[in-house]
């Protein structure tokens, strides 16, 4: 059984309405309990299958996830325009 999320930290782009799909696979503790704090996120992730999770338009900057427990964290981070 798979308890943790991975990966742990990735980038996503600042300014475009993203979309975080999570896929479950053997899921199952307290990481099926997807949380993001800041947004009020929180979402059981299917078992065996994916959980979609509209995060919007971000800025540039970190947003942070984990369980519901807080053991299993991670972090994405938006970046703007590097041109």
């Amino acid at each position: 059984m798979t308890d943790f999320y991975v990966p742990t930290q990735f980038t996503a782009s600042a300014g475009v309405p993203t979309t975080l799909v999570l896929h479950g696979k053997d899921s199952g503790g307290c990481a099926r309990a997807f949380t993001i704090p800041e947004l009020g996120v929180q979402e059981i992730v299917q078992r065996n299958g994916d959980t979609e999770v509209d995060l919007g338009t971000r800025k540039p900057g970190t947003l942070r996830f984990s369980c519901a427990m807080g053991m299993q964290t991670g972090q994405i981070t938006f970046r703007g325009d590097t041109k």
